[in-house]
């Protein structure tokens, strides 16, 4: 019965959960705009902003109806796959979208792997911003 006992105790301490002593996976934050298909009017253009430390600089990624980009894809400094994120950290990405007006909002991403954040179609004219973090 104590040999059970240590068993099990050896596997919590091996990371059986994410307890203590895990630590997050670095990662990417992909942008993807779900809002639907353009109108003349509206061309759903997704411009996603964060303020980045390593070039003390705010860098824009825009982002065309359904597709999905990583932030900082437009950066030479990060090629086409984008800024890599150290795991753990806490990125404010502000969103701006040209659709029924302006529709603002800003995203806390915690990276822990890849993440992303899909754009939903807001309500007729509420202004707000819908998403979900995957």
């Amino acid at each position: 019965m104590r040999w059970l006992l240590i068993l099990g105790l050896g596997l919590l301490a091996c990371g059986g959960s994410k307890g203590a002593g895990y630590v997050p996976e670095d990662g990417r934050i992909y942008v993807w705009d779900a809002l639907g298909p353009p109108t003349s009017a509206y061309p759903n253009i997704v411009v996603a902003t964060y303020f980045d430390e390593d070039l003390s600089t705010d860098v824009i990624t825009e982002v065309p109806p359904g597709e999905k980009r990583p932030l900082g894809a437009d950066r030479p400094e990060y090629g086409s796959e984008g800024k890599l994120f150290k795991g753990g950290t806490v990125v404010p990405v502000r969103i701006r979208v040209r659709v029924s007006g302006e529709v603002k909002g800003k995203v806390e991403v915690k990276v822990d792997g890849n993440r992303t954040i899909k754009l939903l179609p807001p309500p007729p004219e509420s202004g707000s911003l819908l998403y979900e973090l995957h």
